[in-house]
């Protein structure tokens, strides 16, 4: 077993929210060609903004997803809070508005909510969400675990990873909700000097060595989360598995950093988000629970009854993270090998994080 513990983003979810649209209640065999919903996601958090909130409309069935939304244009998304203060989004591209970085922050305490208003004038907003404190993350856990996995043959091949866990003090004197993330970095060493390429005609790969780069830090994009309510452990130190991390040539070629990030939740939203995990890690078994859409927060001010996906919260955040050196693990992987710009890495960049 390993374990270091060391003191200490935006948010993805925009893009998992358009998996809803998959799940429809099973009443309609034939979906209706030309009906399309709107989809919005956004937070708010005590952190630094600025804030982004995403508005998209569903896909009608039938209908080419590369057509763009273009009545999201010129929509007005505001957030308020309970004392009046309110902020006008701007929009970053279509169907992408944000904050200001000096803008308005949350609070814990403070009662948010978000109105969007289309083009057409069609007028929704969210339900009011209270921004819940959050209790810090005491130690975040690295356990080093080696397993047996068969891939194409019955011979079973190393299968090293760490798994992350946090470990914090649940408040007793609430009831409480969290979700958490996990992001990880990884700095890797390529070989840019021993590029080659095969001539088109050729037969024999011909050197051309690069200048650049040999550095660079890889970003893991992988985005899956965990939620958690304290019924079992109110009052109470628990520790959560929140996400396991493959170690690889790759992943811990030079050193790797792992972060975890632990939210509070309200009720409600704990609820959509449990919901939409469950429907978004089904595999189609008889014995999955019937397809049905996660219950959001956000209405149409003059047709309640319409559908609208999607969730806009308001959290208080806590981060921990870790670093490992490569000779740190217990039994390390093969060294990487990449004869190329370690820029051409999917995710990669040469640019050296603040924090590291």
């Amino acid at each position: 077993m390993y374990q270091q513990s060391i003191g200490p983003v935006n948010f993805f979810l925009g893009l998992l929210c358009f998996l809803l649209w998959g799940c429809v209640d099973p009443v309609d065999l034939k979906p209706t060609q030309t009906v399309k919903y709107l989809a919005v996601q956004g937070l708010i958090t005590d952190e630094p903004g600025p804030y982004t909130v995403n508005v998209r409309m569903t896909v009608p069935y039938g209908r080419p997803t590369g057509i763009k939304e273009e009545g999201l244009r010129g929509a007005q998304v505001v957030i308020t809070d309970e004392r009046g203060a309110h902020e006008v989004l701007r929009e970053h591209g279509l169907g992408i508005f944000k904050t200001s970085p000096t803008g308005m922050r949350g609070r814990v305490g403070g009662v948010y909510t978000l109105s969007v208003t289309l083009k057409d004038g069609r007028n929704y907003q969210s339900t009011a969400e209270v921004l819940a404190p959050v209790a810090p993350i005491e130690e975040l856990e690295l356990d080093f675990q080696r397993k047996p996995v068969f891939d194409q043959g019955p011979e079973p091949i190393a299968n090293q990873r760490f798994e992350a866990f946090v470990r914090t003090k649940d408040p007793g004197n609430a009831k409480n909700f969290y979700r958490w993330e996990w992001k990880a970095i990884y700095e890797v060493s390529t070989q840019p000097w021993d590029y080659e390429e095969v001539p088109p005609r050729g037969s024999f790969p011909i050197p051309k060595p690069k200048k650049c780069c040999q550095t660079c830090w890889v970003y893991d994009t992988t985005n899956l989360m965990v939620v958690g309510e304290d019924r079992l452990f109110n009052g109470n130190t628990f520790r959560k598995p929140v996400g396991i991390v493959p170690l690889t040539g790759e992943t811990i070629n030079v050193r790797l950093r792992v972060e975890a990030v632990q939210y509070s939740l309200s009720e409600t939203g704990y609820d959509f988000w449990e919901d939409f995990i469950a429907q978004s890690r089904s595999v189609g078994s008889v014995l999955d629970p019937p397809p049905a859409n996660a219950k959001g927060n956000v209405r149409n001010l003059a047709n309640p009854e319409e559908p609208v996906f999607g969730y806009f919260g308001a959290s208080a955040v806590t981060r921990k993270a870790v670093f490992v050196k490569r000779e740190e693990v217990p039994q390390v992987p093969g060294l990487l090998k990449y004869p190329d710009d370690c820029r051409t890495i999917k995710f990669s960049s040469e640019i050296r994080p603040s924090f590291w």
